[in-house]
């Protein structure tokens, strides 16, 4: 996206989809029946929005956390220290990655009536008025945060950018196996692709793509009337294809400690592949 002259937030919407492979696991219980009549493939699509923050624009964000229906607070984000969604991050970018950058947005899901829970944030860094790197900020329902950092994003071209799974986000995953990224980018819109792989045995596809407006355009009527309470919505989501998957017959994994490391980092690079 061509963000270099906005220095307003943007509103993204679109939709948010997942698949997992079959399960082949089968019971003699009365679980274990309706199990084996279910041998497809599982995905869903849900629609969703999301915000575009310019986070050099100080007023913006000050403006977002007197918000109570759709608001943004810096507790929220990257870890507890008490400052502006502005000075965190180029503090977390300069010591945590030896890293900087021209201009940051952050694209998330904000609260709504003062609650969120965003399973991921991506914070895009800008350089020379092109994307250069994503910090994907990830958080599961046991309050474990972790972040995959990708650098060199789209420098010469879309390209599959791969890290190692390091953090536990499902009990119906273990902890093994790689991801692979992919940021697509238009004049409006945005995709983001990610694979997990285990070998070379693909266990999930998720795309999240969104087609940005001003948000001064929409009214916060519109977003109840469109999403309903969707922060709240998110966790029941999550919640309610747990329980599909368990009734699908997923193995099911226990949490394991979080990972020493709060980063991890990408290892190679890949060019554009028709796989993802």
């Amino acid at each position: 996206m061509d963000l270099k002259d906005q220095n307003t937030v943007l509103i993204g919407e679109g939709f948010v989809w997942h698949s997992r492979p079959p399960v082949h696991k089968s019971e003699n219980s009365f679980i274990g029946r309706i199990r084996k009549k279910i041998k497809s493939p599982y995905s869903f699509t849900y629609p969703i929005f999301n915000l575009l923050v310019p986070v050099h624009n100080e007023k913006v964000l000050k403006s977002l956390e007197k918000g109570f229906f759709l608001s943004l607070k810096p507790k929220d984000y990257l870890n507890s220290k008490e400052a502006s969604l502005k000075e965190k991050i180029l503090e977390f970018i300069a010591k945590e990655l030896n890293y900087t950058c021209d201009q940051i947005w952050l694209q998330t899901l904000p609260r709504m009536f003062g609650y969120v829970f965003n399973p991921v944030s991506f914070w895009y860094c800008y350089s020379g008025g092109k994307l250069d790197s994503v910090l994907c900020e990830v958080n599961n329902t046991f309050g474990d945060k972790h972040f995959y950092f990708i650098k060199g994003v789209n420098s010469t071209g879309p390209k599959i950018h791969q890290t190692i799974k390091k953090f536990h986000v499902s009990p119906f995953l273990d902890i093994e196996g790689h991801y692979k990224f992919k940021f697509t980018e238009s004049e409006k819109e945005n995709e983001v692709s990610i694979q997990l792989f285990n070998k070379s045995e693909l266990k999930i596809n998720t795309k999240i793509k969104l087609k940005y407006q001003p948000f001064e355009k929409y009214s916060s009527l519109y977003v109840l009337r469109k999403y309903g309470w969707l922060t709240l919505m998110v966790i029941l989501r999550i919640h309610l294809q747990a329980l599909i998957l368990w009734l699908r017959g997923a193995d099911f994994f226990k949490r394991p400690s979080p990972p020493k490391e709060k980063i991890t980092y990408e290892f190679t690079e890949h060019k554009q592949s028709s796989s993802i």
